[in-house]
């Protein structure tokens, strides 16, 4: 993955518009759970979306291709397939942004983590490492760890799908993603904003004298505590 990254970067770096990932179980959900139609035979560990958006599209395409050819040959490039009108760029697309309806139709409930590593590899990383301390666990046979995301942005979206809600598989998986995302210096909130529900948890992402600043920044222009209050900043520095 981080390979083929990094080739798209060289070769399509100017047109790139946006580049999606998701994993083989969300592949596997989106296909059973909503019937739609998966790109290749055979299903694959990973998969990327490219977008491009240039004013030239001769020009763009050229560009395509010399990017599939310099990745065909490559270990661990299994697969690929090049939308040729809107109707293909639809059906790519609808597999990635249907992802959480599917989860939704489910049947259970999903944990989920909008998360910021500056790596793919840290990615992949905080994934199984909140696999394996499930499987583990031994307590939780039946749950099934995805991920998908903005690449370029470093942004995860790991969701943990599970027959049931519990308290105790919520606090393994934050305990286990949050110490990888504060081992790779990244974000507990990527897109989502801190909120009341990650004000606890705030410490991964910030040392305690950044965050004692937020709360001396906030004291300045809110003397009152009445913008947005008892969100993002713990108790102590709200004050």
């Amino acid at each position: 993955v981080a390979l083929c990254i990094a080739r798209a970067r060289e070769y399509m770096g100017e047109i790139l518009s946006a580049c999606e990932y998701w994993d083989e179980k969300s592949m596997e959900l989106v296909s059973e759970n909503l019937d739609i139609k998966e790109p290749f035979s055979q299903r694959h560990p990973f998969y990327l979306l490219f977008e491009t958006s240039g004013s030239d599209n001769e020009h763009d395409v050229e560009k395509m291709n010399r990017f599939i050819e310099s990745i065909c040959t490559e270990p661990g490039i299994l697969d690929g397939v090049m939308a040729q009108d809107m109707k293909q760029i639809d059906e790519l697309w609808s597999i990635r942004e249907n992802i959480t309806v599917a989860l939704k139709d489910a049947k259970g409930f999903t944990y989920k983590y909008d998360l910021s590593l500056p790596k793919v590899k840290a990615m992949n990383e905080t994934t199984f490492a909140v696999q394996e301390a499930i499987q583990r666990s031994y307590k939780y046979p039946e749950a099934k760890v995805l991920q998908f995301g903005h690449v370029f942005d470093g942004n995860l979206h790991l969701n943990v799908w599970n027959p049931c809600y519990s308290l105790e598989l919520k606090e393994l998986i934050e305990d286990t993603a949050y110490t990888y995302v504060a081992k790779n210096r990244g974000s507990i909130s990527a897109e989502h904003g801190i909120g009341q529900l990650k004000i606890s948890k705030l410490g991964y992402s910030k040392p305690e004298g950044a965050i004692d600043l937020m709360g001396g920044i906030k004291q300045l222009f809110d003397p009152n505590k009445i913008m947005n209050p008892f969100k993002v900043l713990p108790p102590a520095n709200s004050r």
